[in-house]
């Protein structure tokens, strides 16, 4: 049994030796790097949908979608239908997220003062000159929600509801300010730009 033990190690050692005399210069060595280049892994597209909830008496469920390359888009759907009343898409930043607490009354306000909430959100450019602030009408006639170029601005600077009045400010590159003051009566608006 001891003679077994010892022709073992000496098996083992000779294993040994014998792979250590092997140079790596006698095994040819390829390159095995792949010609291919590695996918890019892409991550998910995030999807969330809110509870339903009731705007302008329509049952509604707001969607928002981040995509992988950084571009939200949120859309409002009548629940019921799913007909889609509001659609919106930019490379915003994601602090706008239903889930939070004044969501509903920071975007969804009357602007026009009509008696129906419409859609306001923040478009982010580089600086403040190409901030915008969208303005989407509600529509009563279509049950839809319209951009409204001639109300979106840089920013707004104040909503009176009791004297009908929105108004806005853009800025240009040299610092010029302007405002714009919008009063709204009946079924128009005039625009006053002091």
């Amino acid at each position: 049994m001891r003679s077994t033990y010892i022709l073992l190690i000496l098996f083992l050692v000779g294993c040994k030796n014998s792979v250590e005399n092997i140079s790596s210069k006698d095994i040819p060595i390829k390159d095995t790097v792949s010609k291919i280049g590695l996918p890019k892994i892409k991550t998910g597209t995030l999807t969330k949908i809110s509870e339903p909830f009731i705007i302008n008496a329509i049952k509604c469920i707001w969607k928002q979608i981040d995509s992988p390359e950084g571009e939200t888009t949120l859309e409002l759907k009548d629940y019921k239908t799913q007909r889609i009343l509001l659609s919106y898409s930019d490379y915003f930043r994601t602090e706008n997220d239903f889930n939070s607490a004044d969501y509903f009354n920071e975007h969804f306000q009357d602007l026009n003062f009509d008696g129906f909430k419409d859609f306001l959100i923040t478009s982010y450019g580089s600086n403040e000159t190409t901030n915008l602030v969208n303005i989407y009408l509600f529509n009563d006639s279509t049950k839809t929600f319209e951009f409204s170029e001639d109300l979106s601005d840089n920013r707004i600077e104040e909503i009176d509801t009791v004297n009908r009045k929105l108004a806005t400010s853009s800025s240009s590159g040299d610092n010029e300010i302007k405002k714009n003051i919008i009063l709204i009566k009946a079924d128009s608006y005039n625009t006053w730009k002091p």
